[in-house]
């Protein structure tokens, strides 16, 4: 069984890499960090949107919208990253629909020689919408919906009661946490959910993948309604998991099966939707072990 990422792995992974790129980089160039202050006036706005190319955006509960930026710039030697340095200006737009963040390209930049660090404190009233090209986004207990549109990084996300709508190009996506409704999607990119422990019947999850494998953990006793666009033979439940065909229901592109999927014997905890190109593995999440004496 693959085991499952955690948060400061992934964490430790990201900061210890210059740019947070990946080593193909000439070993030579020059790196520098650069921290930004980041002045605002919303504490408490309906949205923060957040616009990067390539680093990290970690996400974390808060009273009030609070924003720590790093820059992670690279250049052939020291003198390019003097000359890049002071066109480091955070663009921060304030207005009644919410507050929106970027730090744009220096002049004589490229894509190649900037990265961006994110830390944002976000209160619950706040929804939250992150667009990035090749960075990781990562929230943990996020309270807030949780909106993502990714390329190439891994996105991951634990929730705490709020719904999560997440795509990538290629990218890792992984959720795990506490959600009524979330919706994930990738083409290319392995994605990964966890059922959340009290999952009711008005629980819904529409995954929609492609070429990479799908990873659904339900927990015990969970019996969710499954409606499968695609081939049957491609859900690969654990022997732990049952999966009960019901009906086939005429579509003009794919195969639509409705099935009973989980511990057939269990109350409904909620629908799951998925259309799928590749394997669709069902495991069963371990149940915890008895506190001791």
């Amino acid at each position: 069984m693959p085991a499952r990422p955690r948060f400061p792995l992934l964490l430790a992974t990201l900061l210890a890499m210059p740019c947070c790129r990946s080593g193909y980089q000439v070993a030579a160039r020059a790196t520098r960090s650069v921290p930004l202050p980041v002045q605002l006036t919303q504490a408490v706005p309906p949205q923060v949107e957040v616009q990067f190319h390539a680093g990290l955006l970690l996400l974390e509960p808060g009273e009030r919208l609070e924003v720590s930026l790093t820059a992670e710039l690279s250049a052939e030697d020291e003198a390019g990253l003097d000359r890049l340095t002071p066109g480091l200006l955070p663009s921060v737009v304030e207005a009644p629909t919410g507050t929106s963040l970027q730090l744009r390209l220096p002049d004589g930049g490229d894509l190649e020689s900037l990265a961006t660090i994110w830390r944002l404190r976000v209160p619950a009233d706040t929804r939250i919408r992150a667009i990035t090209r090749a960075g990781a986004v990562v929230a943990r207990g996020c309270q807030s919906h949780l909106e993502v549109q990714g390329g190439t990084g891994i996105l991951e996300a634990e929730m705490a009661g709020a719904t999560a709508i997440l795509s990538s190009t290629s990218g890792r996506i992984v959720l795990r946490g506490d959600y009524p409704f979330a919706e994930l999607r990738s083409p290319l990119g392995r994605i990964d959910a966890e059922m959340p422990a009290l999952a009711s019947s008005a629980f819904e999850l529409h995954v929609v993948g492609g070429r990479g494998d799908v990873w659904l953990d339900l927990q015990d006793g969970q019996r969710f309604e499954l409606d499968f666009r695609g081939d049957l033979t491609l859900v690969r439940p654990d022997p732990a998991v049952r999966l009960e065909f019901l009906q086939t229901i005429d579509s003009i592109d794919r195969p639509h099966n409705r099935c009973a999927l989980g511990d057939l014997a269990g109350l409904p905890t909620g629908r799951l939707r998925v259309e799928a190109n590749a394997p669709v593995h069902v495991r069963r999440v371990p149940s915890a072990a008895p506190a001791g004496p």
